[in-house]
C-alpha cells in the first residue's frame, strides 16, 4: 500500500508539471491563432487598399493629361471631399493625398 501511495504521489507531481506545460502550450496556441487572424485581416485590408490604388491609377492613365472641362464623373472618382476654410480650402483625394489651396 505504501508503495502504491508513493507511486501515486509521484504520478500526481508529474501530472501537475504536465498540467502547467499543457496550459502554457494551450495559451501559446491561442496566442498564435489570434496573431494569424490579425495577419489575415491586415492582408485583406492591404489588398483592398492596393486594389483601390490600382483602380485610381488605371483611371488616371485613361484620362487626358490636361483637364480643360469640368467632368462630374472625374470628380466623383478622384475627390473624397472639399473642406472650406476662411482664406483657403482643402481638396482630399480618395487616394489619401490632400492639397491645400490658398486664396
Amino acid at each position: 500500500m505504501d508503495h502504491w501511495l508513493l507511486c501515486f504521489c509521484r504520478k500526481s507531481g508529474e501530472f501537475a508539471v504536465f498540467q502547467k506545460s499543457y496550459d502554457a502550450i494551450t495559451d501559446e496556441i491561442l496566442r498564435l491563432q489570434q496573431m494569424k487572424k490579425q495577419a489575415q485581416t491586415d492582408d485583406q485590408d492591404r489588398n483592398e487598399i492596393m486594389n483601390r490604388v490600382k483602380e485610381l491609377q488605371d483611371f488616371i492613365k485613361k484620362e487626358k493629361t490636361k483637364i480643360t472641362d469640368f467632368d462630374e464623373s472625374q470628380v466623383k472618382t478622384l475627390i473624397q471631399r472639399f473642406t472650406l476654410f476662411p482664406g483657403c480650402f482643402v481638396v482630399e483625394f480618395k487616394s489619401g493625398a490632400s492639397v491645400d489651396i490658398m486664396e
